[in-house]
């Protein structure tokens, strides 16, 4: 009579979903319970999500704890951890175990749910459920697990340093070989966040005496071992084992197993493949709704990126990153976008973004406890944000203060970890630019005895050219030459078209114009695509200097689209809905909508399809 409800065909409608709570809320218990009692009877448990709304309603109807409420709220947990939903299996499970009857039941779904909170990026729900549950987890296996999910949580926090003891005394407890190399995996990349070679070494030597069955568990022994060889003395041999773990790759489809394999990939230098890897990995993670893994991924594949000088796919992926990770709490990852960005930002010449990213991983960094000093050391943050101001000066044609930059030290308490050597191409570019090449000799001489030993193409490319910086005439002709030549075995565009203009500045400073100028037009092609403006303009300068004007080619429509408005752009091309976007980006579909009709605007469309015919970065 008042209209504040009314029936339409089959169902029952509420003027405003507020009057629809507002009547639930105001209603007595036992009202409200005679209801639930009255749906749960109605709906058929043969149908998956009716039993789930059915388990929901008896749940709801409980004043006691009732053991057979608890079961089927544990079985729609498991459905919905089948269909990606962490966070709705995450509820269930907390609230099966309010309703366990026995305290075994209640510590095990209690763990169950902080580890389901955990992997939706829940990180203080993750925490708030693993308190409760430690009065009913005295020791055993489930005592290992909680051991291991608040060492992943103080890992995923940003606190490597609390994380590791944890998580090596989780996998020293654990009765079977699978669970203890699942463990030594998250200890073995907390050890590499904090910079600590004796605890990768230890993690590598304790995989070694783990009797690996499995194709799974092979492959995680030969990642540890690898790593703990590779950085402990015996590149040779943790070479090989790298490359057999990147082998398996096919095989593989969990995202986490993935992750396994780009992190082999890129311990041997091998960014591209890794690259390739990591985007199977966030494909799937998206589908899995597995957002911790995601955050990771979407870093691990941004970073690469920007130090490859592909600056527009760094930033859209960073900046992802970079909001779920402030979104869920998880701090260590955003260390890593913030990097990312400071970096793509550099070759952009963008240098407000990059000093104010460059300056937040810093703080970052200092907040979590991850500078160097009592052995808690991230050094590729440290390197990095470093790195990303020197590479700055640098692009903007300052070599004396990128200099300065490189030469600002950090105490390192392993000489020949690869973090050491990130920026070393740029410090000597830098050094010689500026007049002062003795200051990079003995940081070149070490980072080249490294790459030596690493055996990588594209360091070995980037040896051989700072070998040409420090050369003269043939001799500095023949280094720009075989860094070329070790450039073509390798993705790496931005740094080949590095070599190529500065092999084009040394032939045009030696009157060899017509030898010079090829190698620049490649190099500005190259610059112009990636959007590295600053070495774009000092390409186009040497080429006037050649006696040849360079055209200006717009690129700007394209460097209009925002970070988030590239992601969607790039999925609707792929053929996603609004719906199916703003799953994968975990966004809602209006927002998705909003954005997709800037993208159109900018970018002078009016339908999906004319999307194809774009060239838009590659995620």
């Amino acid at each position: 009579h008042s209209g504040l409800a009314f029936v339409a065909g089959s169902s029952l409608r509420f003027r405003h979903p507020l009057v629809r709570s507002a009547i639930y809320q105001g209603a007595a218990f036992t009202e409200r319970q005679a209801v639930h009692l009255a749906l749960a009877a109605v709906l058929d448990t043969g149908d998956p999500d009716q039993a789930d709304r059915r388990a929901w309603h008896l749940a709801a109807a409980a004043v006691t704890p009732d053991e057979a409420v608890a079961g089927a709220l544990e079985a729609s947990a498991n459905r919905a951890h089948r269909r990606g939903g962490s966070a709705g299996a995450a509820a269930a499970l907390e609230r099966a175990a309010t309703l366990s009857e026995s305290r075994s039941d209640r510590g095990r779904r209690l763990l169950q749910a902080a580890e389901a909170a955990g992997t939706s990026g829940q990180a203080d729900w993750s925490r708030r459920l693993l308190d409760r549950a430690e009065t009913f987890v005295p020791q055993g296996r489930l005592r290992t697990r909680l051991l291991r999910q608040r060492g992943l949580l103080e890992l995923r926090r940003g606190a490597p340093d609390r994380a590791y003891p944890l998580l090596l005394d989780s996998a020293n407890a654990a009765d079977a070989p699978g669970d203890t190399l699942d463990t030594l995996m998250l200890a073995g990349e907390a050890a590499a966040a904090s910079g600590n070679l004796e605890w990768t070494i230890a993690v590598g030597a304790r995989a070694d005496d783990v009797p690996a069955a499995s194709e799974t568990e092979q492959l995680m022994v030969q990642l540890l071992t690898g790593a703990a060889a590779l950085l402990g003395g015996d590149p040779a041999r943790g070479a090989r084992l790298l490359e057999g773990v990147i082998a398996k790759t096919p095989s593989l489809t969990d995202p986490v197993h993935l992750v396994y394999a780009g992190r082999a990939a890129l311990y041997l230098g091998h960014e591209g493949k890794a690259r390739e890897i990591y985007r199977d990995a966030i494909e799937r993670a998206r589908a899995d709704g597995a957002v911790g893994v995601l955050i990771s991924l979407l870093n691990r594949v941004a970073v690469p990126d920007a130090i490859a000088g592909r600056s527009a796919e760094a930033i859209a992926n960073a900046t992802e990153g970079l909001r779920l990770g402030r979104e869920t709490g998880l701090e260590a990852d955003s260390a890593m976008a913030l990097f990312a960005l400071a970096l793509a930002h550099a070759d952009r010449g963008d240098e407000t973004e990059c000093r104010d990213y460059a300056a937040q991983a810093q703080a970052l960094a200092a907040e979590r406890h991850l500078q160097l000093g009592a052995g808690r050391s991230t050094l590729m943050l440290a390197y990095g944000a470093r790195w990303a101001l020197g590479r700055l000066e640098l692009g903007l044609g300052r070599p004396a203060e990128a200099l300065v930059c490189f030469q600002t030290p950090i105490e390192v308490d392993n000489e020949q970890h690869p973090a050491r050597f990130l920026d070393t191409a740029d410090l000597v570019e830098s050094a010689v630019r500026s007049g002062q090449a003795d200051a990079c000799r003995t940081q070149f001489a070490a980072y080249a005895a490294w790459s030596e030993l690493a055996g990588r193409p594209a360091e070995s490319a980037l040896v051989s050219r700072c070998r040409g910086l420090l050369s003269d005439g043939r001799d500095a002709v023949d280094h720009y030459e075989a860094a070329l030549k070790l450039h073509a075995a390798t993705d790496g565009l931005f740094q080949r078209a590095r070599t190529q203009l500065l092999y084009g500045e040394a032939l045009r400073r030696s009157k060899q114009r017509s030898m010079a100028r090829p190698q620049l037009r490649a190099a500005l092609e190259t610059f112009e695509r990636l959007g590295a403006a600053p070495s774009a303009e000092r390409t186009r300068h040497e080429l006037r200097a050649t006696g040849e004007t360079a055209r200006i080619r717009d690129t700007s429509t394209m460097n209009q689209l925002t970070p988030q408005e590239l992601q969607i752009a790039r999925l609707a091309r792929a053929g996603d809905s609004n719906r199916e976007i703003a799953a994968q980006l975990f966004l809602s579909p209006r927002t998705v909508e909003y954005h997709l009709h800037k993208v159109f605007t900018k970018l002078g469309v009016t339908a999906r399809g004319q999307l194809m015919r774009l060239d838009l970065p590659a995620a």
